[in-house]
């Protein structure tokens, strides 16, 4: 599953308390953060960030959503398992929607934001990947707490935590439960439905697939213990983007 640069999709802009940034991280920075998260036991995700500039999604001084690895890496696996039509809850800076769009597996994409000002910020760029890949993408207001869909759905992914916290296990437990029969049965093909929230894998480690070595450092890929996979000064890095490295 790949995510794209949100940088090159969702320009710089402000709405009410409510924006979009840009920013970059240098080589020093990357390396201090990196330090960081491995002397930090609290820290749930230590993922690699290289330089480079990233989006960050801010309500005045909260972080709510960025695109760096250790945000694609907490979205990876469950993105990489959806198929047919998708719902998210929370739509962020829109990274997820956009590989969703690009998945072939994929058919039409609903999201439910409960902030106006992120929707006005976000979708009209997000409405042209959707033209891009001709697909169906509907952008809805509303709290997903609340919201009744009047159809249902392959896959439900729920994200509208700014931060990876034991505290927001009891409102995932909750919102699992409620969506649960809102789930296509017996979805179409190899394939399952569920209903899944942003970071249950980090606070419930058992959950985790065993057969993820990393992401690749350079495009975000899930990598396998089956799969080529080299390491690049430590760091992982799939076949793909090692014969691109090659060339």
């Amino acid at each position: 599953m790949k995510f794209p640069r949100m940088v090159e999709i969702i320009p710089p802009g402000k709405k009410n308390n409510w924006r979009v940034e840009h920013f970059g991280l240098s080589e020093e920075e990357a390396h201090m953060l990196a330090v960081r998260d491995i002397a930090n036991p609290e820290r749930l995700t230590k993922e690699w960030t290289p330089p480079g500039m990233y989006a960050r999604l801010m309500c005045d001084h909260t972080v709510w959503m960025t695109d760096t690895n250790t945000e694609r890496t907490t979205h990876q696996y469950w993105m990489g398992q959806a198929h047919g039509h998708v719902m998210v809850g929370g739509l962020g800076l829109g990274m997820c929607v956009c590989g969703l769009l690009e998945k072939p597996e994929v058919t039409e994409v609903t999201v439910v934001e409960l902030h106006q000002e992120v929707i006005d910020l976000v979708k009209p760029h997000l409405n042209k990947v959707a033209q891009r890949y001709k697909k169906p993408l509907y952008i809805l207001y509303g709290d997903v707490n609340i919201y009744q869909p009047n159809a249902v759905f392959d896959c439900i992914w729920l994200d509208i935590w700014p931060t990876i916290c034991a505290d927001n296990l009891d409102q995932m437990d909750m919102l699992i439960e409620r969506y649960d029969k809102y789930l296509r049965c017996g979805s179409a093909g190899p394939y399952c439905s569920w209903v899944k929230c942003w970071s249950q894998d980090e606070l419930y480690p058992d959950e985790q697939d065993p057969d993820i070595v990393d992401l690749c450092n350079k495009c975000g890929a899930n990598v396998y213990e089956d799969d080529d996979y080299y390491i690049d000064n430590g760091l992982v890095v799939c076949a793909e983007c090692k014969e691109c490295l090659d060339d």
